[in-house]
């Protein structure tokens, strides 16, 4: 076909001679995994052996183009270029919660072919595409913008239009390599170094981001920007019941809050009976069990039995853990004064009080600062003294804190606004350690509710009831999706040396890149927009040099393993030359010519005499091009992650095929805090899901997936690295994931009521695409005989076969594409 004649032109040149076609069966297994990343059935390999016409395997390529496992194959290689992530990395390690909509919108696309300009559109200004044909197609734009949002944000940084500016040079950077191949983010400090890219053209496209809304808003506090995808009806129904039900809720809450500081003041007030109690309970006489004495010491003390049991176990925790720094949010430090004391009979009181005044004062003893206050005056006659001593510090903190909600106008501390004036921050401090959450005064709200009056329970559950019913009554929760919005537009000036402290004196207009103003006449931007749909059409202009080029030859690379210009994401000065211009040249035309179908594009890769060579070596094509450059022969390739991971369940037939939606279910600010790659009580990462539905989590990468090269998911990927390393081999010898899909693949062999021959075909057929060779089979019936003899007595053919298929998915041949 014409490419053909490209890359032949240029073997002949260099003297160079194709290698043969590769075989049926090598053809297929290539194929299958390229289009849709799962490995042919045996009824397909057997369908198509059998097929003699002409046209057999173009009808292979309709089949798995019209497969919608094309989408998720074909969708993941672009989310590693729209550097997609279930979280946010960096600082605030939160949740994107609503990210797996814009994962499955580009599945979708794909599935649908969807032209590649308007799918350009829909992720830079979809919100702003005019006359959508329906209501779907206008939240599928919405959703589309998301590429603006995923990428990775130091939310926690105190300079607002710091932050704010970062976010637009990442925006800036994913576009010029997503869309361009051109590392367009060099040019935020200086004139790019190498390309024809000016400061100034820089801060003309970031003026564009910079009239986005990314962040809901530019306050503290912000979080990313979100639209409903449901009609404006339907929001304001569902807002108007959650603010019944929040009202309802806060009536329960009052009450409780109430009755929950009738029971707590009073073990507040009586902090001095609690300490001298936990002393006695240090003593427990021999004849009495610890349980009876805690019980004993409490009634002489008139405290709570459970209370003291709380605070004895929290002074344990204090007493006995490691040494630790800090100040008076350390309970350690605040009771340190107290410990000293205790610890010494009454008679050596003078001596203690001159220990610790010298200690504090060399710094040799760490004190929470206000407690150094029970050290003023005359030495306590005894520790009862002591205790009240304590007792009066806190109850001195307790007076300035009603003090302060008084000069609010408040009634309890429920009602304090996040920016309200709190207290000092050493009173506030020591006064969580009766009021915060972990204070020993506070019990589980449960047991707190038994110590209820009757008629308050009453009351409360009838409130609950209403509460409840408001719940039911209240329409489901609209989906949202992370998008943008317009904000306000405005012209930046050159940040000097990139710093938003330093500014030229004149802005920048807003615009695109000067370089190709011969080839693109740049659209002009209105006053009253942003910019970014004349920044979409500019991009998708059929003159422009780089992105019809840009996308072919990511597809030839995702096909081949190496592009037509090696370096994926960056046609710049310091990217790589085309091995063949002129083939680029001619796919990037047709595809814009055809439509921007990138399945088209396929079909004319995939139905190429080259694409169909296999990957023999020729000794004398390899003294000429060692590197295959010139395509004398198809690369022989390993598969990436996902893939893998894919295939090793579709052989334990565990493989959930099932589309869509996302596997986690979590806290949206909790789980991604974990280091490591199970969060809670649920590990998500065991859903037998495609690869493509499992969350990817910054800084804390599944791993399986960070073993075999996985993306950097905080930056546009184009080329993943395919390595081959050791501890690769050790995590399929020893991974329990592998290890159970080996034990699944054996159930499903020894289901099949075959002969140990047919069941070692059948495996062969399963695994690797081909039938085994007559060494094959008596190897592997010679290692089921040598693990049946090492099995235990109970299951020894299922041990033998487990061990036999962990070998076959520990092989090269399993993970390499002829």
């Amino acid at each position: 076909g014409p490419l053909d004649r490209f890359l032949l032109a240029r073997l002949e040149e260099l003297g160079l001679v194709p290698v043969a076609a590769a075989e049926k069966a090598t053809l297929l297994r290539r194929a299958t995994f390229d289009l849709i990343g799962l490995a042919p059935t045996e009824s397909e390999i057997e369908s198509f052996l059998q097929d003699g016409r002409a046209d057999a395997f173009e009808r292979v390529v309709e089949r798995l183009l019209a497969s919608p496992h094309y989408g998720e194959r074909w969708g993941r290689y672009w989310l590693d270029v729209a550097r997609y992530a279930d979280s946010n990395g960096l600082d605030e390690n939160i949740a994107f919660r609503n990210a797996f909509r814009y994962r499955d919108y580009v599945i979708e696309s794909f599935n649908e072919d969807k032209p590649f300009d308007t799918f350009v559109h829909e992720q830079i200004a979809g919100d702003l595409m005019l006359d959508p044909s329906s209501e779907k197609e206008r939240f599928e734009r919405l959703t589309a913008t998301g590429f603006l949002l995923l990428g990775a944000k130091v939310l926690a940084e105190q300079d607002r239009d710091k932050m704010l500016m970062d976010i637009v040079d990442e925006q800036v950077n994913v576009i010029g390599r997503a869309f361009l191949a051109e590392p367009v983010g060099c040019a935020r400090c200086h004139d790019h170094k190498f390309d024809p890219i000016p400061t100034s053209d820089y801060y003309a496209l970031a003026g564009i981001l910079r009239s986005t809304a990314t962040m809901a808003s530019e306050t503290a506090g912000m979080g990313l920007s979100s639209r409903p995808l449901v009609g404006d009806d339907l929001v304001e129904a569902y807002e108007a019941a959650q603010e019944k039900v929040a009202d309802a809720q806060k009536k329960v809450d009052e009450v409780v809050d109430e009755q929950n500081e009738i029971l707590r003041r009073p073990r507040r007030q009586a902090l001095a009976s609690y300490l001298l109690a936990i002393e006695e309970l240090d003593w427990v006489p021999d004849d009495e069990e610890a349980s009876l004495w805690l019980a004993r010491v409490a009634e002489k003390r008139d405290v709570e039995p459970a209370i003291l049991e709380a605070w004895a176990e929290t002074f344990w925790e204090f007493r006995n853990g490691p040494p630790v720094e800090g100040d008076g949010a350390n309970p350690k430090l605040v009771f340190v004064i107290w410990d000293a004391f205790a610890g010494r009979p009454k008679e050596d009181y003078p001596q203690v009080k001159e220990e610790l005044l010298a200690q504090i004062e060399s710094e040799k003893l760490l004190v929470a600062p206000l407690t150094k206050s029970l050290l003023r005056g005359r030495i306590p006659e005894d520790l009862e003294e002591v205790a009240r001593r304590y007792e009066v510090l806190f109850a001195a903190i307790e007076v300035a804190w009603e003090q302060h909600l008084g000069r609010l106008g408040l009634k309890d501390e429920s009602e304090l606004e996040f920016s309200d004036f709190s207290l000092p921050r050493e009173q506030e401090e020591l006064r969580q350690l009766l009021y915060g959450r972990r204070s020993p005064f506070s019990q589980k709200q449960e047991e707190e509710e038994k110590l209820y009056p009757e008629s308050v329970l009453a009351e409360l559950e009838q409130m609950r009831a209403v509460v409840l019913q408001l719940e039911e009554a209240s329409p489901p929760e609209p989906p949202y999706a992370m998008a943008v919005r317009e904000a306000e537009p405005i012209d930046l000036p050159v940040h000097i040396r990139g710093s938003h402290l330093n500014l030229a004196k004149e802005p920048e207009p807003r615009g695109f890149l000067k370089v190709i103003d011969h080839l693109v006449e740049p659209p002009p931007i209105g006053p009253d927009v942003s910019g970014r749909l004349e920044l979409a059409k500019w991009i998708t202009h059929s003159e422009h040099p780089l992105t019809s080029r840009v996308l072919v030859n990511r597809v030839w690379r995702w096909h081949f393993g190496r592009g037509l210009v090696s370096t994926s994401s960056n046609f710049g000065t310091t990217g790589s030359e085309p091995t063949h211009p002129e083939l680029l040249d001619w796919l990037a035309r047709r595809f814009v010519e055809g439509g921007w179908s990138i399945k088209d594009l396929h079909r004319d890769i995939l139905l190429s005499s080259t694409y169909r060579l296999s990957s023999a070596f020729s000794e004398s094509n390899a003294a000429i091009d060692e590197e295959n450059l010139c395509l004398w022969r198809m690369n022989r390739r390993r598969l990436e992650a996902e893939p893998i991971r894919d295939l090793l369940l579709q052989l334990s037939g565990r493989l959930d095929l099932k589309m869509g939606g996302r596997v986690e279910e979590y806290d949206p600010r909790g789980y991604v805090f974990s280091e490591g790659n199970t969060f809670g009580d649920f590990d998500f990462y065991a859903a037998p899901r495609r690869s493509v539905y499992m969350p990817v989590v910054r800084n804390a990468i599944y791993n399986i997936f960070a073993g075999l090269d996985f993306g950097a998911a905080s930056d546009s990927v184009g080329d993943r690295p395919s390595t081959v390393v050791p501890p690769q081999a050790l995590l399929m010898m020893n991974s329990p994931f592998v290890l159970e899909q080996a034990a699944g693949f054996a159930e499903h062999l020894l289901a099949d009521a075959r002969r140990t021959k047919a069941r070692i075909e059948l495996a062969f057929v399963r695994a690797y695409g081909r039938p085994p060779t007559e060494v094959e089979i008596a190897e592997a019936r010679s290692f089921l005989e040598d693990m049946r003899s090492e099995a235990p007595t109970a299951g020894a053919e299922a041990f033998a076969w487990t061990r036999l298929c962990h070998v076959m998915m520990s092989s090269s041949e399993l993970i390499y594409i002829d």
